[in-house]
């Protein structure tokens, strides 16, 4: 019985869907905005266990890269805040992940960036998608030289190359990275 109440006591309550604010994406970004780390990570780890993987990536991951995005661009949040979400978000995407370890289906999927572009959380959220339905997401790492893609997707028999390309990349250099990489790839 004191086990339980501790249990009780520790636990997150669940949001109150009738209050202003209450929304996993309000929150996070409420917490963010007064560069409260332990309250970001409380907020997604709150979702991830009320909503599971699926719809924690629709619903809350995918909608809160989009607006740290707006809110970056209009100027109402820095850098620091960007770069807290993605540390917060990568440290939620890859514990769910850990549970797809060591199951091997198709396709096996290589996920990386660009050289240069450092933007890959959203990779990591395809990464856990593809694990949910069955595939084998193989996870390079941001900036990745292109012989390093053509050769990793080699080594591990890789049949998709799956590249997250963020808008402020120079769209010049990247197709022509992409036509190099394109044709260096195997069919």
């Amino acid at each position: 019985a004191e086990l339980e109440q501790m249990l009780a006591a520790a636990a997150p309550s669940p949001p109150d869907p009738s209050l202003p604010g209450a929304s996993p994406v309000r929150r996070v970004l409420e917490a963010l905005q007064a560069d409260d780390a332990d309250a970001v990570r409380d907020h997604l780890r709150q979702a991830v266990a009320t909503l599971g993987p699926r719809r924690f990536i629709a619903e809350v991951a995918g909608p809160l890269l989009e607006r740290v995005g707006d809110a970056w661009a209009a100027q109402r949040i820095e850098i620091r805040h960007e770069h807290l979400l993605a540390d917060s978000l990568t440290t939620q995407l890859r514990l769910l992940l850990s549970a797809y370890e060591g199951r091997t289906g198709e396709p096996i999927m290589l996920l990386t960036t660009l050289p240069e572009e450092r933007h890959y959380v959203g990779l990591e959220m395809v990464a856990l998608y593809s694990a949910l339905l069955g595939a084998t997401p193989r996870l390079l790492g941001p900036d990745t030289p292109l012989d390093q893609i053509v050769e990793s997707t080699r080594a591990l028999s890789a049949t998709v190359v799956g590249l997250s390309i963020s808008a402020a990349a120079d769209l010049a250099a990247t197709e022509a990275q992409l036509t190099q990489l394109l044709d260096a790839l195997p069919k």
